[in-house]
């Protein structure tokens, strides 16, 4: 049975911020240059070729078969670019959080990571969000399949809340909503089981599938993560008290906040990898 070490986790997180707030200001100003520097330099690539479709078909036709599909592509491409960018340094982001776990203290270096490291973390990140939506999607096809099929409005529950006045319609949606709920919680369940893939990248130079299962075992039971996010939650509720401060003060602090949530969270999760592995 493992330790909870949620509380020790968030500490961690608050007291590394707290040490060290000019070194991670610094690196979020970087960060966000560099985020923003790169989104231009995308833009003008890929702005270029949409100005030249529209111009040379003067205006965008739904007719012209093949313009729509170059279109399409491109923004796709955006989209796609857009990710590998943020995924860049979410990777740096979590090697600074390990460095801060490890020896106390980081570098400007680790925000940039090494390029075959980061086109792993880039494939998983995608399979990560199927392989953690796929069970729950499963469950919702499966339940509106069966009910389909077995006609559930004949069985004696539906039967019993319609004669308490529960109109057919009603029973539909309270069913539906069911199946989404459940559907959700699955999915929260394995997106908790795969958390710590990025770090298995960066710190044992996992490869894509090793990365996934190795999270997958290591998490065990989700208690740590799941009370580790509830706290989280909470903490970043609290911001809702500063909507209270009035004017440019308020949105200030409100940014302020933010910003140390951040590094809070990614501190606390470094922790917390860091404790279900070594135990």
């Amino acid at each position: 049975m493992k330790k909870i070490y949620a509380f020790d986790a968030f500490k961690f997180g608050v007291r590394t911020f707290l040490k060290n707030p000019l070194f991670l200001i610094g690196i979020s100003l970087l960060g966000l240059l560099s985020i923003i520097a790169s989104f231009l330099v995308l833009s003008g690539v890929v702005g270029v070729p949409i100005v030249f479709l529209l111009r040379a078909t003067k205006g965008l036709s739904v007719s012209d078969t093949l313009t729509t599909f170059l279109l399409v592509l491109v923004i796709i491409l955006f989209i796609v670019f857009s990710k590998m960018i943020l995924d860049y340094f979410a990777l740096g982001m979590k090697r600074i959080s390990l460095d801060f776990c490890d020896t106390g203290k980081s570098s400007v270096d680790s925000l940039f990571s090494r390029f075959s490291m980061f086109i792993t973390y880039f494939f998983v990140s995608l399979l990560y969000f199927i392989f953690s939506l796929l069970p729950g999607l499963f469950f919702a096809l499966i339940s509106f399949v069966t009910a389909y099929y077995l006609r559930i409005s004949k069985f004696p529950l539906a039967v019993y809340f319609r004669k308490l006045g529960v109109h057919q319609f009603g029973l539909e949606w309270v069913a539906i909503g069911f199946v989404i709920l459940v559907a959700f919680i699955i999915f929260f369940y394995f997106s908790l089981k795969f958390w710590f893939y990025g770090y298995f990248i960066l710190d044992k130079n996992a490869g894509i599938i090793e990365s996934l299962r190795k999270s997958y075992n290591v998490v065990g039971g989700v208690k740590n993560l799941l009370l580790f996010q509830l706290l989280m939650l909470f903490f970043g509720l609290s911001a809702l008290l500063l909507r209270f401060v009035p004017g440019t003060i308020g949105h200030l602090l409100v940014l302020i906040f933010q910003l140390i949530y951040f590094f809070v969270y990614g501190f606390s999760s470094a922790y917390l990898y860091r404790k279900l592995t070594s135990s």
